[in-house]
């Protein structure tokens, strides 16, 4: 933090860095330029100003206050101001209006040493004790847009029928917690006397905030509704089933909505091998679908995507084997596919081909490809034919399904290398491609087949003692420092 000085008062005359406040008809004078031979200024004023920065009060003048701006860095405070006697001078330190400043009588003829203690302080996170949905919540990137203190958050669930029209014909019939969530500074006064406090409604930058709402279903699509100054907003939001959290990002402060969705699972159960699209919602959503697609889905209409695996082994055509011939080595080509990806927005299906991003497929296997053998270990890789290239595909295995990740959408094949254990592996042998099962195995894998977060479609949306010792203490714990001399107040601007 920093100690600084703005106006020094002695008896009926101010001092002040301030230049600005300077009115010599009032008795304001600038501390910073005041000129002249010491003993003239010191009849004339009971002042001396030597080198523009000390300021020497005479033992005999009465009624000297300085006031002390003391300025905590972000996620400090002040918490205490000591003597070289160890005792706290923090109650005679007062707090006055503007932010951070302290008002402090000094008592001529006597010599005092001071430090400012800066301590670390976090963020002040209020939930409101008739919520019954938000249990907790944390903010970041508070560094991000005030310098100084600390940020408080008060989260306060509403009833439905207390919000504006604006934010309920927004969300429509769609569940939903309505909240308000209020932002402020706070830097203390210490002492217990409370804190200054600035409200903090429109942000230059955007804080990142984080609300427990453990128990939400991992299978929905969550959003958030923001209503400030009569216009809404649709925010995204993400979902972490494993911490409970529910995150977004945010730069004003008032009413908001957490929107949940429910979405049926419209896999066609004609698929000849159990297929799921094995990404999150919001991914889908950037992969698949168009821009018209997610108008269409703010506007509430009905939008999913879903797979079609058809086995055609039997009816693949004898270029495409060539194709897979020349790229799978000593591999066995355990199965023909024929992957097609849809979207249906209101009733109108349309085929992907080729997708935006990435998405992730799982495939839960025939048991005729599964490895009985346990003294083999069985790799399984995918190969892809799509406008007549064949491209190998890593894929990994647990559970009984492979999982791979591709953007093009035609004809594939499964293949599987079988390898002779040396000795110590007495398992089943199936492994994933170059791992047993778990994590990334390179470009293009997914995950081990056992992530619980499966969705296939895309719903409607609404979207010291002495001095010496206490200058030293000073200097090793950053702890700015101030000192009355013998023959008066000194007063140091220090950094």
């Amino acid at each position: 933090g920093q100690i600084m000085y703005h106006r020094v008062y002695v008896g009926d005359v101010t001092y002040t860095t301030i230049p600005e406040e300077v009115n010599e008809s009032s008795n304001i004078y600038a501390i910073d330029t005041i000129e002249g031979d010491m003993e003239a200024c010191l009849r004339t004023y009971g002042v001396a100003i030597v080198g523009g920065t000390d300021l020497f009060v005479m033992p005999d003048v009465s009624d000297v206050y300085v006031e002390f701006v003391l300025v905590p860095d972000y996620g400090y405070q002040v918490t205490d101001i000591i003597t070289n006697e160890t005792e706290s001078l923090l109650n005679e330190f007062n707090p006055i209006e503007q932010i951070s400043t302290y008002k402090f009588k000094y008592i001529t003829n006597t010599n005092v040493h001071f430090n400012v203690m800066f301590s670390e302080t976090e963020d002040i996170i209020n939930v409101g004790s008739g919520n019954t949905n938000i249990r907790g919540g944390a903010i970041s990137g508070g560094e991000n847009i005030i310098d100084t203190g600390n940020l408080q958050m008060d989260v306060d669930e509403v009833d439905k029928n207390t919000v504006s029209n604006i934010i309920k014909e927004e969300v429509g019939d769609f569940d939903a917690i309505f909240l308000n969530i209020d932002l402020n500074q706070i830097v203390s006064k210490g002492a217990g006397r409370g804190n200054w406090t600035t409200p903090l409604t429109e942000l230059e930058n955007e804080v990142t905030i984080s609300l427990d709402v453990a128990g939400y279903d991992s299978n929905n699509i969550y959003y958030i509704i923001r209503e400030h100054d009569g216009t809404c907003d649709r925010l995204e939001a993400t979902y972490n089933t494993t911490t409970g959290k529910l995150e977004f990002a945010t730069d004003k402060f008032s009413t908001y909505a957490i929107v949940s969705e429910e979405f049926n699972n419209t896999n066609p159960s004609t698929n000849d091998l159990a297929a799921d699209l094995d990404d999150t919602v919001s991914k889908l959503i950037d992969s698949i679908l168009s821009d018209d697609d997610k108008e269409a889905m703010q506007n509430g209409d009905s939008v999913s995507v879903y797979l079609e695996v058809n086995d055609i082994s039997a009816t693949v055509s004898e270029s495409d084997k060539n194709l897979i011939a020349e790229v799978k080595g000593d591999a066995t080509v355990g199965l023909y596919l024929d992957i097609d990806l849809f979207k249906d927005v209101n009733g109108t299906e349309t085929q992907i081909t080729e997708t935006n991003g990435a998405v992730t497929i799982s495939l839960t296997l025939p048991s005729s490809l599964l490895n009985t053998n346990p003294a083999v270990t069985r790799t399984y890789q995918v190969v892809r034919i799509h406008n007549g290239v064949a491209t190998v595909i890593p894929a990994t295995f647990a559970n009984g399904k492979i999982t791979f990740e591709t953007d093009e959408f035609s004809t594939y094949a499964i293949i599987y290398t079988d390898t002779q254990n040396t000795g110590g592996n007495t398992g089943s042998g199936n492994t994933g491609s170059g791992n047993t099962g778990g994590g990334n195995t390179g470009s293009g894998s997914a995950g081990d087949g056992s992530n619980d977060n499966v969705k296939d479609v895309v719903p409607k949306t609404g979207d010291a003692s002495n001095a010496y010792v206490w200058f030293m203490l000073a200097l090793v714990s950053g702890i700015g420092a101030l000192y009355f001399g013998k023959k008066g107040l000194v007063l140091k601007k220090e950094n």
